[in-house]
């Protein structure tokens, strides 16, 4: 199974190149970024594989770099994921509520990333989705089921708001789920962060 998947993987990256944007995200969503997929394996063994898996084959067509870790950059960076966390639960609108609580998802997924020793190329960002990928490594589907797809809409509702006049509207229901898988993905990222240390 392990032998298929990698195959699967990178014979899915070798077809990018000739698929539209929106093809590619759908099947990076399906295949490459969500732990859930594999309903038939445990859970610890489906995500151990989608993260030794993706890593090496998003190295391979140059979506990510590997990267100094910086124990300073990912304290900064959970620090200031919390004071987005903070002002999200705080704020009284929807539209705010919802787009703090992304930029504070962002935050985290790029300490999770300089944890794990890798960095997205900017021009490569199309490729892969930082978030997605940092709660795969963060393994925020084990207490946040769907949490992939839910970080995939966020997405979605961002590149709308920038692409779409006007821009359509952020219901609550988005905003209090945004707040909400901040929170998971940041109590999940201080569990990684500080894996291994002493007291």
């Amino acid at each position: 199974m392990a032998r298929y998947l990698a195959i699967k993987c990178a014979g899915v990256w070798r077809g990018l190149a000739t698929h539209s944007l929106k093809w590619e995200a759908m099947v990076l969503r399906r295949f490459c970024f969500n732990p859930a997929t594999y309903r038939n394996w445990s859970s610890h063994q489906a995500i151990k594989m989608t993260w030794e898996t993706n890593i090496q084959n998003l190295v391979k067509v140059g979506a990510v770099k590997i990267t100094r870790r910086d124990e300073a950059v990912i304290h900064q960076r959970l620090a200031d994921a919390e004071a987005y966390l903070t002002d999200a639960r705080h704020v009284t609108t929807t539209q705010s509520r919802f787009l703090l609580a992304v930029e504070g998802v962002r935050q985290v997924s790029l300490a999770v990333a300089n944890h794990a020793g890798i960095k997205v190329i900017p021009n490569a960002q199309h490729k892969v989705d930082i978030s997605q990928l940092a709660a795969m490594i963060a393994q925020l589907e084990t207490v946040a089921p769907g949490a992939a797809k839910t970080l995939g809409d966020f997405r979605h509702i961002r590149i709308q708001r920038k692409s779409v006049s006007p821009a359509p509207p952020i219901s609550p229901e988005q905003a209090t789920k945004a707040v909400d898988i901040l929170e998971q993905l940041l109590a999940r990222a201080r569990i990684l962060t500080n894996a291994g240390k002493g007291p």
